[in-house]
């Protein structure tokens, strides 16, 4: 099995406050899904902030009748911005028919049974034959978790033999709405085909505080959820490797100390913005792990990693950058063929099947 393809956007997209266009992000994916027809290797579509949540049987049908209404009204949204003031200081979007949809919903929510409809706008942006399992959505008799879900899902065209999802262990500050409404996490999807190959994707949605000390907490358990599932899933393969993508919504300081010290012995590619693509790749051995970063002993007889190549370096911020199509959407859209692509080769002539290759990162 080999990684061909994975990409990755955030639409910035909370229910009810947020003016983004469903149907433009849907046609500029299907443009780019037209490129992509791969059946034996895997693809994958990461998607953040983009929410679902429980609305119940009758709060389900009354969203699809909104949404298929030709015409649109907007006066249950002026009044509200106008003269509640929660609403003068975070305005709403939405048209009334979904205003009246989210209402019903909302009192659906707490009927156990009833309740077992979900709404989820990713669902509706990916339309070919792709696998997703929605592991963050509130269950049916709970009434305390937030009412949106963690806004982030994997789209894949082959089924992963296991997902799912972790919330954020600690959140210092609740910045904006989506904090406060949904929860927030991280996904993940475990894929294999044989006992060769094994590869795990994680994508996130975290907080929207910006505070550098708050992002390398979130970080920490990103890292730490990484290692839980290698040693969860990797002693059943031959060759694991983990991809982990997705918008930090900061820059990491290349200088930051914390930063290196977290992701020591891993990959760790960006773009000009704060999306970020960590890959790692292991193999087992009798002792556990072996990281097969390629090494080289210094005088000092201490190991050094070479992490990436400065043509890699330039790859990648080639590979991430957004055409000028991509920007009429609205955020950020991270377009990435596998990055790595110079240096594996296509799975039948890829030199980790290569006995010789052991302890090396694949002639890098």
């Amino acid at each position: 099995m080999y990684l061909k393809y994975i990409t990755n956007f955030n639409l910035k997209a909370t229910p009810w406050f947020s003016s983004c266009d469903y149907s433009e992000w849907k046609s500029n994916i299907d443009k780019k899904m037209s490129n992509i027809n791969d059946i034996d290797n895997l693809v994958i579509y990461c998607i953040q902030e983009t929410y679902g949540y429980r609305v119940g049987i009758f709060g389900l049908l009354s969203h699809l009748i909104s949404n298929i209404i030709p015409f649109q009204t907007f006066c249950l949204k002026r009044f509200m911005n106008s003269n509640i003031r929660y609403y003068q200081t975070n305005n709403i979007f939405s048209s009334d028919g979904e205003i009246i949809s989210s209402f019903i919903g909302k009192i659906n929510r707490y009927i156990p049974v009833l309740n077992i409809g979900t709404w989820d706008y990713k669902k509706n942006l990916i339309s070919k034959n792709f696998h997703y399992q929605n592991n963050s959505i509130p269950h049916m008799f709970d009434f305390t978790s937030p009412v949106l879900d963690s806004g982030c899902g994997i789209f894949s065209n082959q089924k992963p033999f296991e997902s799912g999802y972790e919330p954020l262990d600690f959140v210092s500050k609740k910045t904006t709405i989506s904090d406060t409404l949904s929860s927030k996490g991280m996904c993940w999807s475990f894929f294999t085909n044989n006992v060769n190959k094994g590869i795990t994707v994680i994508s996130f949605n975290l907080s929207d505080d910006l505070f550098e000390l708050s992002k390398l907490l979130e970080l920490e358990q990103i890292i730490s959820l990484k290692n839980k599932l290698q040693n969860r899933f990797g002693l059943m393969v031959n060759e694991y490797e983990t991809y982990i993508v997705g918008d930090f919504k900061i820059k990491f300081t290349e200088d930051s100390e914390s930063f290196i010290q977290l992701t020591k012995g891993i990959n760790v590619n960006y773009s000009d913005n704060t999306h970020y693509l960590i890959y790692q790749k292991e193999c087992p051995d009798e002792n556990g792990f072996e990281n097969e970063i390629k090494k080289e002993e210094t005088n000092d007889n201490e190991i050094k990693n070479e992490e990436i190549t400065n043509d890699f370096r330039d790859e990648i911020k080639d590979e991430f950058k957004v055409t000028d199509d991509e920007n009429k959407v609205s955020t950020d859209f991270v377009n990435v063929f596998n990055p790595l692509n110079n240096y594996f080769s296509n799975p039948s002539s890829s030199p980790s099947s290569n006995s010789h290759s052991s302890g090396e990162w694949i002639h890098i």
